[in-house]
């Protein structure tokens, strides 16, 4: 038996990572979420038609992932050569048993990527991001949570941190985690603070002593928040509270040193002229810094200024670990 299907949209995930290649997420006739994969990391344009397949049906079935091989009857289009039941990597370690499906809170076809789009398709943001009604869970809430498996990794990592810092006014409220098609866990929702609600504006320079008060709370339980981004990293209320907004370069068990460097960090702003262009970034190097913030969760400012100006990046794991924790100024990019 056979049904038909539609293409919700089409992602690829250069190498390192998980499951490296281009990605179809379909949706079959019978309302189910399926994957097509094809393991080849060559860069491809956006095929939200489904254009490059020689097949309109595929296999009804337990199946979740159909493998993609250049077709032999059609030249340039791919085929399904095997199947696998086993899902795309989620988030394995969970800690309430709250849970939202993501066609219930999101619109499929805001994920879509045009083919004319290529700027955006390469460019677009790993982790989506969406606004959830009260009607849901009670209270209003934003939902984050991604396909990939590799950025999916990331918020594994910040489930983990909610776990430890859970009602202790460090950060949103956890409230859900949000599943696809109802199994595989794919992102959380947590509790909404715009200005409808408690309202929040980002941390300014003369909020250091904030920034650092709820720095120094996170560090009293071992963990050590990995980069600090003045831009998305802080958040404040109007009631006075600070809170912390990103943990997807959080590390525990983290050092003292790592931890007291991270509070000289906080506050520092680098000056505009300093701000890279990333008009002339090739795709190359588009590609290598991609890869380096879903490995560990940002790019440093530094390693994004050597890309535009040198047109290489030549940092290693281990440095680049050590540079989200280092501000700019002490880094001679000259």
């Amino acid at each position: 038996m056979t049904e038909s299907f539609q293409v919700v949209t089409t992602f690829f995930q250069p190498s390192p990572g998980v499951h490296p290649g281009y990605f179809y997420l379909i949706r079959t006739a019978s309302n189910i979420l399926k994957y097509f994969h094809l393991d080849d990391t060559t860069p491809r344009s956006p095929d939200v038609k489904g254009s490059n397949l020689d097949f309109k049906e595929v296999i009804k079935g337990n199946w979740v992932v159909g493998i993609l091989k250049p077709s032999n009857k059609t030249k340039g289009k791919f085929s399904v050569v095997s199947s696998c039941a086993t899902p795309l990597k989620g988030i394995e370690r969970i800690w309430t048993d709250r849970m939202v499906d993501v066609k219930d809170i999101a619109d499929e076809s805001e994920e879509c990527v045009l083919e004319t789009d290529l700027e955006s398709y390469y460019t677009k943001p790993l982790v989506c991001k969406v606004r959830v009604p009260s009607t849901v869970l009670g209270v209003a809430g934003c939902a984050v949570y991604s396909r990939f498996p590799d950025v999916i990794q990331l918020l594994q990592r910040e489930s983990d941190i909610y776990r430890i810092i859970q009602g202790k006014g460090l950060a949103r409220r956890f409230l859900a985690y949000i599943t696809e098609d109802r199994s595989r866990v794919i992102g959380f929702i947590v509790m909404d603070v715009s200005d409808d609600q408690d309202g929040w504006a980002e941390i300014m320079p003369q909020d250091i002593r904030a920034q650092q008060r709820v720095l120094r709370e996170l560090h009293g339980f071992g963990i050590a928040l990995g980069t600090v981004s003045q831009h998305y990293t802080f958040l404040e209320l109007k009631d006075g509270r600070s809170l912390i907004e990103n943990f997807r370069a959080s590390t525990q068990n983290a050092s003292k040193r790592t931890m007291s460097r991270e509070l000289k960090v906080v506050g520092y702003i680098p000056d505009p002229i300093d701000r890279p262009n990333f008009e002339y970034l090739s795709e190359k190097l588009r590609k290598e810094l991609r890869a380096i913030q879903r490995r560990d969760g940002d790019v440093h400012i530094a390693v994004i200024m050597q890309a535009t100006k040198d047109g290489i990046v030549t940092v290693t794991e281990k440095d680049h670990k050590e540079l989200l924790v280092t501000p700019l100024r002490s880094w001679n990019i000259d």
